[in-house]
């Protein structure tokens, strides 16, 4: 059967796709428990993730900790877009994360399809983490999953819970809640798996926001992206 008719109820997330013998890059999330839920044994390394939450997004940030952890290790570059708070040079690296790689960006919520494909295309920038939400249309979250596919790069996206009624090309969508037991997560479409749903205990050790400090991350201007 062609795919393609196909493709628009794995969108809608209404049906999940088989194994496949395809090896799919991945970055683990730092928690043994997650990492056998997910298809290859961590997030996917290349192409459109979206978080469906109401909470801040700092919460996603401290989620991302871990893989930013493992890119930064290696050199590579790493975004982050309309973040609702302030990193801090001493911060990242009290985290393990090297600042000289990490590149905040702030653009106009309407603009922000197109800085983030912007920057995906730069191809500087392995993991891109955006903030904000923004009312993206189907056809601009396919062209971005496709470049970030075509880049070989990790770009995760914040969007209302209730975005979840709509369909979507991301491959791998969850949704995020918390209690006093830690963050919940449902992952509720990836490729090979059926849905599921597990908790990740929040550390003290892992903050969910890196603190003020005198030495702030720089701006990139998004003018160095045109």
């Amino acid at each position: 059967m062609n795919s393609k008719l196909l493709q628009p109820l794995f969108d809608a997330g209404r049906l999940w796709q088989g194994q496949s013998s395809r090896t799919t890059a991945v970055w683990s999330s730092g928690h043994p428990a997650l990492d056998r839920q997910l298809v290859g044994g961590g997030w996917p390394a290349h192409g459109l993730l979206e978080c469906l939450t109401e909470l801040p997004s700092t919460a996603l940030f401290g989620l991302w900790l871990p893989v930013w952890q493992q890119i930064s290790s290696l050199g590579q570059g790493l975004g982050l877009l309309n973040p609702s708070y302030q990193l801090s040079a001493e911060g990242l690296q009290q985290q393990a994360i090297s600042p000289q790689v990490v590149h905040v960006v702030r653009c106009a919520r309407d603009e922000q399809a197109w800085t983030l494909e912007q920057l995906v295309r730069s191809g500087t920038l392995a993991s891109i983490l955006c903030c904000a939400e923004a009312p993206y249309q189907t056809k601009q979250l396919r062209r971005l999953h496709l470049a970030a596919q075509d880049v070989g790069c990790q770009l995760v996206i914040i969007r209302h819970s209730a975005a979840g009624n709509l369909p979507s090309p991301a491959p791998t969508r969850w949704s995020l809640t918390r209690d006093s037991d830690g963050l919940h997560l449902h992952v509720s479409k990836q490729a090979g798996r059926p849905p599921v749903t597990l908790c990740v205990p929040t550390s003290p050790n892992r903050p969910l926001a890196c603190p003020p400090a005198r030495r702030r991350v720089a701006l990139l201007d998004t003018k160095t992206l045109q």
